[in-house]
């Protein structure tokens, strides 16, 4: 997954990538894997079996996908997004999604 959530005080968005394993969150190491993101700027992100690339300007962070991750395409890209972190968000908040290669069937 793609984490992110609302700085208050730096007014910027911080990204990162994410994984859950059997309710276990692996969250970012370092903040060398936390991209930050000025409010109304676009990043791009890949998400895939070899794992997630997170790129703004020319910052990339790219994070392995754990061995014990079992890449079941039930669940794998379902997840909807949502706010969270300890910071409300802004009152408005868009999020605009491109994507590639995509086909599900419902």
């Amino acid at each position: 997954m793609v984490a992110w959530r609302y700085n208050f005080a730096d007014n910027d968005f911080e990204i990162a990538p994410y994984y859950n394993v059997d309710l276990a969150r692996i969250l970012p190491n370092e903040q060398t894997e936390v991209i930050k993101v000025p409010i109304g700027e676009s990043l791009h992100f890949t998400v895939d079996y070899s794992g997630i690339t997170l790129t703004y300007g020319s910052t990339t962070v790219f994070k392995l996908i754990p061995a014990d991750l079992p890449t079941n395409q039930l669940t794998a890209f379902r997840v909807q997004p949502w706010f969270g972190g300890t910071s409300l968000p802004p009152n408005t908040l868009s999020q605009y999604l491109k994507l590639n290669n995509w086909c599900s069937s419902i």
